[in-house]
């Protein structure tokens, strides 16, 4: 994942409730929609081929900058492809 182009941060979240039937998601921060919409279109395409994934769905939202920052949200922050490894 982080080698992704493009990716700021992804928070990955599983419902466990159902054993039988987990479902998992992950949100993504990316810097623009463009880069948001390669990333969904590679994953519908990549995802599914990994065992146990079906029914890849995406949906893109807009962040809303002015809450987000009022909330301490991290979305200012530096692409992971430029961080240094600690």
């Amino acid at each position: 994942m982080n080698g992704l182009k493009n990716l700021k941060w992804k928070i990955w979240a599983m419902n466990t409730e159902d054993p039988s039937h987990l479902e998992g998601c992950g949100f993504y921060l990316y810097p623009t929609r463009e880069a948001a919409e390669a990333r969904a279109e590679e994953g519908k395409a990549t995802i599914p081929n990994f065992i146990g994934c079906s029914n890849v769905t995406t949906t893109i939202w807009e962040v809303l900058d002015d809450y987000s920052i009022a909330t301490h949200a991290p979305i200012d922050v530096p692409l992971i492809s430029e961080l240094e490894e600690a």
